[in-house]
């Protein structure tokens, strides 16, 4: 009756699941700060010998989110059912990856649920600081280039008629580059919302291609890693994360495989997945895994050479932890210098705009000034 009940959880979850697919894959019950302290708040449980039950209903009861407190609730009956931690958490929508529920298993496999718990901490929070630093990268940019737009489009819908009027009304011999500001400006005036209302579109389309398609998601990741420095940090922090999360689980006693398996669905860009999908179907073969992932295009030397070096002398995890702070390093610096250049870098382009918008419409309003006055004297 115990394992019929268990079964009749698991089927129910999974059918919720289906249900609300669509809706669930843009909200999320539980966010990542509140996993961060409901995974420290149950490892610290476990350790003073708690049981899980008791600790899941504990987590439930401290959060103020009902839909949280709703989940955790869920998983805890789910446990007292006869499911196991990970059963419950893989078929309740907590938004944790195959990552941290490998982690879970790995802790139920040898005993050590409170450890589980820590590395899946560690683990969101090393995740969650790395997309920090990257929206933080983004953010200033974005918002000067919006900023920057809204300036430019002023100028042109407000500001260059009513120049171009009196520029008009004088008669004044203009040169090629006034004649294409006025072009430019009147095509703006005319079409700009048409234009608006087709961008609108386009950007929707692209983030439901995006999000729903893996044949554009593919072809996305593979033009961002061609893009200079942004290639480099999305390979970087792919790669750090990836070594990060074999590390955890070959260090806790998964095989070499099965933890590059699973760390696999921790790399978002699809490409660099793909490729270490490959190398470890050549490593399944009886290829070396060192030499699998140097038949690879995308991966640098210095990376294959490391696990390399690691097979020989038998120090995967040991290098697979230096590897990851190695990229994860790496990734910062380079972050950092595309911080110092995307500032300059707008404001070149905006500053070549607003150049050409002052030389071209007060270039001749200052001639005619000129020539009345010399008409004066």
């Amino acid at each position: 009756m115990r394992a019929k009940f268990k079964d009749e959880v698991m089927q129910r979850n999974s059918e919720v699941r289906t249900r609300q697919g669509l809706w669930r894959s843009f909200y999320k019950p539980i966010t990542r700060t509140q996993l961060l302290v409901n995974f420290y708040q149950l490892e610290c449980l476990l350790r003073a010998n708690v049981s899980l039950a008791e600790a899941l209903e504990d987590v439930a009861t401290g959060e103020r989110k009902m839909v949280a407190a709703r989940c955790w609730k869920t998983i805890a009956n789910d446990v007292r059912a006869g499911c196991s931690f990970s059963q419950a958490l893989a078929t309740t929508d907590t938004g944790l990856d195959h990552t941290a529920l490998a982690l879970i298993r790995t802790g139920e496999a040898n005993g050590h649920l409170d450890q589980a718990c820590a590395s899946v901490y560690h683990y969101l929070k090393w995740h969650s600081a790395t997309r920090g630093r990257i929206a933080t990268a983004l953010v200033y940019p974005l918002f000067s280039l919006a900023v920057s737009l809204a300036v430019i489009g002023f100028l042109f819908i407000s500001v260059v008629p009513s120049i171009e009027g009196f520029l008009m009304s004088s008669n004044a011999e203009m040169s090629w580059h006034t004649r294409l500001l006025i072009g430019a400006s009147a095509w703006v005036r005319q079409q700009y919302q048409g234009v608006l209302v087709i961008l609108s579109f386009l950007v929707i389309c692209v983030a439901l291609s995006i999000r729903f398609s893996s044949q554009v998601r593919l072809l996305l990741d593979i033009v961002v890693l061609q893009l200079p420095l942004l290639g480099k940090v999305v390979l970087d922090l792919s790669l750090s994360r990836y070594t990060q999360c074999i590390a955890q689980l070959y260090g806790a006693g998964i095989t070499l495989e099965s933890a590059a398996k699973i760390s696999e669905q921790a790399v978002s860009n699809q490409y660099i997945r793909s490729q270490l999908t490959q190398a470890r179907v050549r490593m399944i073969s009886g290829d070396s895994f060192a030499h699998a992932l140097g038949l690879q295009s995308v991966f640098p030397a210095l990376f294959v050479r490391m696990i390399g070096v690691g097979e020989l002398s038998g120090q995967l995890v040991n290098v697979f932890s230096q590897i990851a702070e190695q990229q994860q390093v790496d990734s910062e610096t380079t972050l950092t210098r595309v911080e110092q250049m995307m500032g300059p870098t707008l404001l070149l382009m905006v500053g070549s705009v607003l150049l050409w918008i002052v030389v071209s419409a007060l270039g001749p309003v200052y001639n005619i000034a000129i020539g009345t006055a010399i008409g004066l004297t």
